[in-house]
């Protein structure tokens, strides 16, 4: 098979993946009300560790825009997930928090969402994992160079 048929049958996979995966991920999250972006934006944030992200700075993260992570903030603090909070050293900054709530929720999810983890990578060997992440990564990055 030609490399640029190759290359288009993985390109439409990736789509397809991607659509299945958020479907299979809003279902898992759903008993929470939550939705797999709201989730990524829960993720996201605690990357940051023990600082709170502004609104841009999870955008950059996550890949969105900032107004697309402003109204995902904004209904994970409706359902007191997440506090939006001024950022003190300027004021028109809004930074994101993780609530006790959240916390709570990832906590009491943790054993479940390993046993997901272990469900959707079923089959990978310790070499796939690096190789698929790696070439991920370097999609990403091309993907990057192209913007």
């Amino acid at each position: 098979m030609l490399r640029l048929e190759l290359e288009k049958k993985l390109f439409a996979t990736l789509f397809k993946v991607s659509n299945s995966l958020q479907v299979y991920l809003d279902r898992q999250f759903q008993t929470g009300g939550l939705t797999a972006k709201q989730m990524f934006l829960m993720i996201v944030i605690s990357t940051f560790g023990d600082s709170y992200p502004t609104l841009r700075e999870a955008a950059e993260k996550s890949g969105s825009s900032y107004q697309n992570v402003k109204q995902l903030a904004l209904k994970l603090q409706q359902q007191g997930f997440v506090e939006i909070i001024d950022d003190p050293s300027d004021k028109r900054k809004k930074n994101l928090k993780l609530t006790v709530k959240a916390q709570s929720y990832w906590q009491s999810r943790d054993h479940q969402d390993r046993q997901e983890m272990n469900h959707l990578f079923d089959g990978f060997s310790d070499r796939d994992i690096i190789l698929f992440h790696d070439a991920i990564l370097s999609l990403q990055k091309n993907i990057g160079l192209l913007q």
